[in-house]
């Protein structure tokens, strides 16, 4: 499993840049000092700080060999150009509205680029599958029209990518959403996100289509695993709440034993919270 530092990168464009940059380096000239939040942030990224500065150069490219799956959610189509540069940019990081042009990725392009993309990854990581699918959530800012103008762009390219690539696969969360589960109560109070019920439902949906039944019995048991780690005592200081947590401590030591490459993540969780 590698990590991505980049954050959530919700235009194809910049994603396929970041693609890019993992094979090859780090690129100084991305940063720029915004003086509104007071930060020096990267449009091709949606994170900021040295944190992302140090782990972009080459950081991944040891990893790379051994990368097996990359899953792919594309959200929107809508992108932002920066009038400056003409780069399309994956966060605005709070900028003036003034500072963009928008305007929607074709299906073409975004074919054109993801292929690009997935040759180049490849030629270090040739064992790579992908898997694409398409984000449910309605993007109710531009209009349910163009929302709906901007989804069938990418199914378009999806469609596309999976057609003309024998290691790519698709993945149909927005037809779940939309035709299996078709019904208004599967929204959340938004009218925009799926529902706790609906995410689950797609979730299911996900292991029983692309998991066998270990890894389906493994992602339940990280899944209780999780929510004990959620738990918030009532009183921290009891005897019950101590005793929890020294259960829930014995039960991450387990899953550390049984399941030696999950240590890095269940370290990360367990440091911040147990009590």
């Amino acid at each position: 499993r590698l990590g991505t530092p980049n954050g959530q990168v919700l235009n194809k464009n910049p994603c396929a840049s970041i693609f890019r940059r993992v094979v090859f380096d780090y690129d100084p000239a991305l940063f720029v000092r915004n003086r509104h939040v007071r930060q020096h942030v990267s449009k091709a990224l949606h994170t900021y700080s040295e944190a992302v500065k140090l782990s972009c150069p080459g950081a991944h490219n040891s990893n790379l060999p051994r990368l097996r799956l990359l899953m792919v959610t594309f959200g929107s189509a809508r992108a932002f150009i920066n009038r400056a540069t003409g780069n399309v940019a994956a966060n605005c990081h709070k900028l003036p509205a003034s500072h963009f042009d928008i305007s929607d990725l074709t299906a073409d392009y975004i074919t054109t680029i993801f292929t690009e993309a997935a040759s180049l990854l490849r030629h270090h990581a040739p064992r790579l599958k992908i898997l694409y699918t398409v984000s449910p959530i309605r993007h109710k800012a531009y209009g349910f029209h163009a929302a709906r103008i901007s989804k069938a762009n990418l199914l378009i390219a999806t469609d596309r990518l999976c057609l003309q690539d024998v290691d790519a696969r698709y993945f149909p969360a927005y037809e779940i959403m939309n035709d299996e589960l078709r019904d208004y109560r599967f929204y959340a109070a938004d009218m925009i996100h799926p529902s706790d019920v609906a995410a689950n439902h797609i979730y299911r949906r996900f292991l029983q289509s692309q998991c066998d039944d270990a890894t389906t019995a493994l992602a339940d048991e990280c899944t209780r695993f999780t929510r004990r780690l959620r738990h918030r005592p009532l009183n921290p200081s009891s005897t019950e709440a101590s005793g929890f947590a020294l259960s829930t401590e014995a039960e991450a030591a387990r899953l550390r034993e049984s399941h030696p490459y999950l240590s890095e993540a269940i370290n990360r969780y367990t440091t911040t919270n147990i009590h």
